[in-house]
């Protein structure tokens, strides 16, 4: 009975949050007690659910599109002020929508860390994304340079 009326109210002051901007972006949250399934964040017509919330997380992730529903085994923080993130655009210019979503996994005092996924939009099949740090390594130049009693340091 206790955890019934934590969720109706986190329901209640969850919904006082919810609005619209513009017509194009809408959180929605949505608690349904028997199979703990909360609805985080809809955008067109793109919505994600998290589910088998444990220990401040959600521990798997649906999206919802008009192609379909898939489950992944991704992570996000059951806090609504660090529901994922949803952006739709054609990333690989190849004529098709990618949906972007940017997790939160974890936050604290000026830290926030968080994933990125890149789903194709008309089967919901995930891109891969390359590790930004593998990225820098292998795109970037630098060099050290003593001069004098001066070093000079170049990226």
């Amino acid at each position: 009975m206790m955890k019934q009326m934590m969720l109706a109210a986190a329901f209640v002051t969850l919904l006082s949050g919810c609005g619209s901007n513009n017509g194009e972006q809408v959180q929605q949250v949505r608690y349904s007690i028997g199979d703990q399934e909360v609805m985080l964040k809809g955008l067109q017509d793109i919505k994600l659910f998290g589910q088998k919330e444990e220990n401040g997380l959600f521990k798997e992730i649906s999206v919802t599109t008009l192609a379909g529903s898939k489950s992944f085994p991704w992570s996000n923080v059951t806090n609504p002020a660090y529901y994922p993130a949803i952006e739709v655009a054609d990333l690989n210019e190849d004529g098709d929508n990618e949906i972007i979503i940017v997790l939160t996994k974890g936050y604290g005092t000026g830290v926030n860390a968080q994933e990125l996924h890149i789903l194709k939009e008309d089967d919901l099949s995930e891109l891969t994304v390359e590790n930004p740090l593998h990225y820098i390594i292998k795109h970037s130049h630098s060099s050290i340079q003593s001069i004098g009693d001066k070093v000079k340091v170049t990226v």
